[in-house]
């Protein structure tokens, strides 16, 4: 690995620019990477058309995830900052937040079950009475 750093670092002229060249390209991978994900959310979501209700939350759960993803990722191979605190830390939290949010979670996803099945649909009217 240091006779690629090495070859590369000549290359580019100097190690700096190599060393801020390799986060840069990080980031705009980590943007491209949550941009085709949402897009291919948002194509899975979408029935003729016309995205689902539901689908802009899941598509930012997407978008956040893939971004403190590529955010670990830099941190951690440019930078030499151990993630293993961060990820447990979102692990802690995740499992606080899901235990604290138990019944708004299961009619999330029971709403998007219906959604998905196509039992309801946007623009449907219930009468009363």
């Amino acid at each position: 690995m240091d006779d690629l750093d090495h070859t590369i670092g000549s290359m580019m002229g100097s190690s700096v620019v190599f060393a801020v060249a390799i986060p840069i390209a990080l980031v705009v991978a980590t943007i491209v990477v949550a941009r085709v994900a949402v897009s291919l959310v948002h194509s899975l979501l979408s029935k003729d058309g016309v995205a689902l209700p539901a689908s802009s939350i899941v598509e930012t759960i997407v978008r956040v995830t893939v971004y403190v993803i590529g955010g670990s990722v830099v941190l951690s191979s440019c930078f030499d900052i151990d993630v293993g605190g961060l990820v447990a830390a979102l692990g802690v939290g995740g499992i606080a937040l899901s235990l604290g949010l138990q019944d708004t979670i299961s009619n999330f996803f029971g709403g998007l079950q219906v959604t998905l099945m196509g039992i309801v649909k946007p623009g449907d009217h219930v009468k009363i009475g």
